[in-house]
């Protein structure tokens, strides 16, 4: 759902803007929980940046990332895929990962600090950008039921019938996967079908 446009000239009006945008999300069913925020300096939308750019190839970025990881030091453990691609993300690659934070004014740094260096006459068509996301939403959305604390495969078995069968409780961790993979080997990767 798209939110209306707000065009802000000052800090204080943008703090306004941030709480009565806000201020109806209901963040009842975890007190710890808060609005997360992104700042950009293009208003064209929370993308990653591997999507951004036309002729990535995730797979051998990935693939390369990690060969090369190992002489700069401690490398995580080759199965934690999170780990990787979080490491990936610090040091600038193109991730399918974004970052957020829960400060509104963090987000507004991101979102002026490349704007602000450009000289007036090079601005560009595109206006800096801070979007607003509510967690427990967008989780409730994805019908993910919390974030993986396990990064096994498959970490339910049941026995039906003598039979041992798997099922996976973390079907987020399936989409860190992904990154691992090439694009035609997806659907064997995490077992199931891609759109």
């Amino acid at each position: 759902m798209a939110c209306p446009v707000s065009y802000i000239n000052e800090i204080a009006e943008y703090i306004r803007s941030v709480k009565r945008d806000t201020q109806t999300w209901d963040f009842a069913s975890d007190k710890s929980a808060a609005p997360w925020f992104r700042g950009q300096d293009r208003d064209d939308g929370p993308l990653p940046r591997l999507f951004r750019a036309p002729g990535y190839e995730e797979f051998n970025l990935t693939r390369m990332f990690r060969e090369r990881a190992g002489a700069f030091g401690n490398a995580p453990e080759t199965d934690r895929l999170d780990k990787w691609l979080f490491l990936m993300q610090h040091y600038g690659a193109a991730t399918r990962l974004l970052d957020w934070t829960e400060s509104p004014l963090i987000a507004l740094y991101f979102a002026l600090k490349q704007h602000s260096l450009l000289p007036t006459n090079l601005k560009p068509l595109q206006s800096p950008a801070v979007w607003a996301l509510n967690p427990l939403k967008l989780n409730a959305l994805s019908k993910i039921k919390g974030f993986p604390n396990t990064w096994s495969r498959y970490d339910q078995i049941t026995v039906v019938d003598g039979i041992a069968k798997t099922k996976n409780a973390n079907p987020g961790v399936e989409y860190f996967r992904l990154a691992f993979h090439p694009r035609d080997q997806w659907v064997d990767a995490i077992n199931t079908t891609i759109c």
